[in-house]
């Protein structure tokens, strides 16, 4: 039987897109790619998908027709000091800590790779002006890559709508910005900081001279990785980390710190999404995962129960009564804690908490998070399970249990509890945020069940084992 002329195209294209870029289009992305088939189709004035076809495969230098299918392939939402989480811990420390590492010889190197249109490198810009009353003095590179021709010319032009601005305080952007009828323009003095390339990722073509890309002292790559096969993502973390100097870091999305192919950097502050190249001196340091979110769990290694220390804590405080106020305090408080690494203390208030209101199932799913975190998978998987219990609606406490049993060899179990999720998202609107803190959207989640799936399609689970 003849497929239909649709499915036929999406097949074709994403194995071009694959060639051309080293970008895997995952099946939840199908409708995307056709509707992004469709509008380059109609963009470019070609005859048909054919056509597209023709002109992309005829040519390693149709860059236009390249950037018209890559327009709507990528998750292009992003704004202005986007991952709150993130951005404190550049503004608090990683950015001072290079600074004074610098101080010397006033000399700093960034990289933001795959930019989009460019609000993440100026935020880097922004940072970097406040943190450096005397940047006139040094000597600062804020390089900004990207595969999409398109997306860069946006960039360049530093314009715009209020909707990359949105959650900022005015006067937060007022020194770097100035309103343009309904738009906002970058300041020309901002602007000179950031230096826009195009670069494919997928090439070796870095660390070189060539392209700039040597001695970063750190690296932005959020929501890019995520494109990869487990081949190209691995080859794009090695170039990145030898991109790197001793002792720089490389930031990634949340869903992508989840991800194989970190081996050799060291895992920073929780809830960051953060690693470091550690000097050679360093190298044998056995460094702790601190990555908090519950969307690495899939990824990462099946652990010995009984091989890391149970935290000690205090017995909770006698249950008492609790106010829908309160329990958002102390879920804040928790999470404000633990991200500032006093994970005992977290854990003691989120016990208080859920003794005193145990249906309140984002208070369940924190405490799931840090016992994970704190080397007790026993524990965050009973957590888990009582945040599903006290409401079932909850997709990411679905998405964790379904990570914790991946971890933990039960495959069945992990495909039923991702089936679960995406039943429960699957009607949201694509940049819908389902985790505010962490701005982790219904697009994240929806690429994190491909490729959790992706790494339980091999039969090396507890059940197969048995089998």
């Amino acid at each position: 039987m003849t497929p239909p002329a649709e499915s036929l195209d999406v097949a074709r294209f994403r194995k071009l897109v694959r060639a051309r870029t080293g970008m895997v289009p995952t099946e939840s992305r199908a409708a995307d790619l056709t509707r992004t088939v469709r509008r380059a189709v109609a963009d470019l004035g070609v005859a048909d998908a054919s056509a597209l076809n023709e002109l992309l495969s005829a040519s390693a230098d149709a860059s236009d027709a390249l950037d018209a299918v890559l327009c709507a392939l990528n998750v292009g939402e992003t704004n202005f000091f986007r991952h709150a989480g993130q951005i404190d811990a550049l503004e608090q420390r990683v950015l001072p800590e290079l600074i004074a590492r610098r101080r010397d010889e006033r000399r700093l190197r960034f990289w933001s790779a795959g930019c989009s249109t460019g609000e993440e490198p100026y935020t880097l810009a922004m940072l970097v002006s406040r943190l450096l009353p005397d940047l006139h003095e040094w000597d600062v590179l804020i390089l900004a890559t990207d595969l999409n021709g398109r997306s860069l010319e946006r960039a360049r032009r530093g314009l715009y709508r209020a909707w990359s601005l949105r959650g900022i305080s005015p006067a937060t952007l007022a020194p770097y910005l100035t309103r343009k009828g309904e738009q906002f323009e970058v300041t020309p003095a901002l602007r000179a900081m950031v230096s826009f390339a195009q670069l494919n990722l997928a090439e070796d073509v870095y660390p070189a001279p060539a392209t700039n890309t040597e001695a970063m002292d750190l690296v932005l790559c959020r929501n890019v990785l995520m494109y990869f096969d487990d081949e190209g993502r691995r080859a794009v973390i090695a170039r990145m980390g030898d991109a790197l100097t001793d002792g720089g870091y490389l930031l990634t999305s949340h869903v992508e710190a989840g991800l194989d192919g970190f081996d050799n950097l060291a895992r920073e502050a929780p809830g960051t999404a953060t690693f470091r190249k550690l000097d050679a001196r360093a190298a044998s340091i056995d460094a702790r995962e601190e990555e908090p979110a519950a969307v690495r769990l899939a990824a990462a290694p099946v652990p010995r129960l009984d091989a890391s220390p149970r935290p000690r804590r205090r017995p909770a405080p006698p249950p008492r009564a609790a106010g829908p106020d309160e329990v958002e305090r102390a879920r804040r408080e928790a999470l404000a804690l633990w991200r500032a690494g006093s994970a005992e203390a977290a854990l003691r208030g989120l016990e208080a908490a859920t003794a005193r209101r145990p249906l309140e199932a984002p208070l369940h799913y924190l405490h799931g998070l840090v016992l994970l975190d704190a080397g007790a998978p026993d524990e965050a998987l009973a957590a888990f399970r009582r945040c599903t219990y006290a409401d079932p609606g909850h997709a990411l406490g679905h998405l964790a249990l379904a990570g914790l049993f991946a971890r933990l060899g039960f495959g069945d179990r992990a495909l039923k509890a991702l089936q679960t999720t995406r039943g429960l998202v699957e009607r949201l609107e694509h940049d819908t945020l389902v985790f505010i803190e962490d701005e982790l959207t219904l697009g994240d989640v929806l690429e994190l069940i491909v490729t959790q799936r992706a790494l339980l399609a091999a039969p090396d689970t507890a059940e197969a084992r048995r089998a």
